[in-house]
């Protein structure tokens, strides 16, 4: 699991 992936799934969720 990298954590980058996890920002990336945040990012998505901020943005909404």
């Amino acid at each position: 699991m990298n954590i980058e992936q996890f920002f990336i799934a945040v990012s998505k969720v901020t943005l909404y």
